[in-house]
């Protein structure tokens, strides 16, 4: 079984195609808050969703209630459908780099259309340093926080800060290749700094 944070963002990933927005503001999760309501007959508050796609931070792992519902909003019958749905479809196979299974220091190589390309370097605890940004809008030392890689899906970067001046500061959550998913990912393993995994 692949790791729970790997159907997380795959849920986010489906949510966010349907409602058509890019969740980086207020209003898009009151609009997807509505949606649910709609289609579902089910509530589901804009804070809820604003935790599970790390717009605010989360406290622990989404509760079961937020996973069903959201499920059903995408047509499953709860989260065990949709989990057992994306098992049997192999949807990580060979093309996702999952943050649990890497070793600090690793460097994770990543782009997106048009023209943008990254490398970020794991600290520890699910958080990751920029260390080489080409044409984006978060630069070189910035980090964030991020549950995966996956290839031809949006990556989701949670409790971005820029450090400047000796402090930090705060910047919005970003989504990387929001329209047509990273393009390329890579893994560096640092020790040897060899490339052990290449998806183009």
């Amino acid at each position: 079984m692949q790791d729970i944070e790997s159907y997380y963002a795959k849920l986010r990933d489906e949510v966010t195609e349907k409602v058509n927005r890019t969740m980086e503001s207020p209003t898009d999760f009151n609009y997807l808050s509505a949606q649910v309501k709609i289609e579902t007959d089910e509530d589901l508050s804009s804070s809820t969703l604003k935790r599970f796609f790390g717009y605010i931070p989360k406290n622990g792992t989404p509760s079961r209630t937020t996973l069903c519902i959201l499920s059903r909003y995408l047509g499953y019958k709860g989260w065990n459908d949709f989990c057992q749905d994306m098992s049997e479809s192999d949807f990580i196979a060979d093309d996702s780099i999952i943050t649990s299974d890497l070793t600090n220091d690793d460097i994770v190589h990543f782009e997106w259309s048009p023209d943008r390309v990254y490398e970020a370097k794991y600290l520890s605890n699910g958080r990751f340093e920029v260390t080489v940004a080409q044409n984006g809008t978060l630069g070189v030392g910035d980090t964030f926080s991020a549950s995966g890689f996956t290839l031809n899906h949006p990556l989701y970067m949670n409790k971005v800060q820029r450090v400047c001046n000796g402090g930090s500061s705060a910047l919005p959550n970003y989504v990387a290749g929001y329209k047509s998913g990273l393009t390329k990912i890579e893994l560096v393993k640092k020790k040897s700094d060899s490339r052990t995994e290449d998806q183009s």
